[in-house]
């Protein structure tokens, strides 16, 4: 039985915009504006976004820089990059290229106008790479004197994925994912800075409607058609049961200062 897990599924810009809004729809709290509050973008930054997808964040980021400062955003995905400059037209202060994160050192070097930065993000990207702590090196050294590095990824548990796993479907290949963050990048971050401050944050999907369950699902990294039908059998039952078909996706953000 082939297995549909890849990155691919995941980076591609339909299953980003996908998963984006079956969340703003269902979550027990506003991930974005969350997010956002972390990162404390403020003009006259130099922003380095690392794994922007269609710049949810980037956008943002114009808003608050007020044509002051830069923002250097890249995805590995070239059309969700062209929906980033679409959506930012007329703002001169912003670079966006597609490229692999792997070669973030080469794409700072020859392709982006600003070399440093106040704040280096990745936001549920940087696990996808193949070189975590290669990209996370070339993000910190890029980073100005006081500067902010931030990464913000899954945490225990993933409760769709667990959902799989009673169906006997179990992915052990994929429970590196919701461990990222404890088990690579914080002692990471406590190697390189001298503070480190983590966020964690619980957030409860309810979904009400079954197609919204499946459209989520078909824009995982785990997603297996052999398998959608179970799922959707115990996603019926547990809307006419409950009203709901409830999982936790829940949230770790970490933040290094630079000195």
């Amino acid at each position: 039985m082939p297995v549909y897990s890849s990155h691919v599924n995941v980076t591609a810009t339909d299953s980003l915009e996908n998963r984006l809004e079956v969340n703003a729809k269902y979550a027990s709290f506003d991930f974005h504006e969350w997010v956002i509050s972390r990162l404390g973008f403020q003009a006259g930054m130099d922003i380095l976004d690392v794994g922007c997808g269609t710049g949810i964040h980037a956008i943002e980021a114009l808003k608050a820089l007020r044509g002051t400062g830069s923002i250097s955003a890249m995805d590995l995905s070239g059309d969700s990059v062209g929906v980033l400059k679409n959506n930012s037209a007329g703002h001169d202060n912003l670079d966006a290229v597609a490229g692999d994160m792997n070669n973030l050192a080469t794409i700072i070097e020859q392709q982006f106008r600003v070399k440093r930065y106040d704040l280096a993000y990745s936001v549920y990207a940087l696990w996808y790479c193949t070189d975590h702590f290669g990209v996370l090196d070339v993000m910190r050294h890029a980073l100005k004197p006081g500067g902010r590095l931030v990464v913000c990824t899954p945490n225990a548990p993933n409760g769709l994925r667990e959902a799989i796993r009673r169906l006997g479907h179990p992915r052990p290949d994929l429970d590196q994912v919701t461990s990222f963050g404890p088990n690579v990048l914080e002692p990471y971050f406590r190697a390189y800075f001298d503070e480190a401050v983590i966020h964690l944050r619980r957030n409860l999907l309810r979904i009400t409607v079954v197609d919204d369950v499946l459209r989520f699902y078909k824009s995982t990294g785990y997603y297996d058609p052999a398998i959608a039908k179970q799922l959707e059998s115990l996603a019926r039952l547990e809307i006419d049961m409950n009203g709901y078909f409830g999982f936790e996706k829940n949230i770790y953000l970490i933040e290094g200062i630079a000195r």
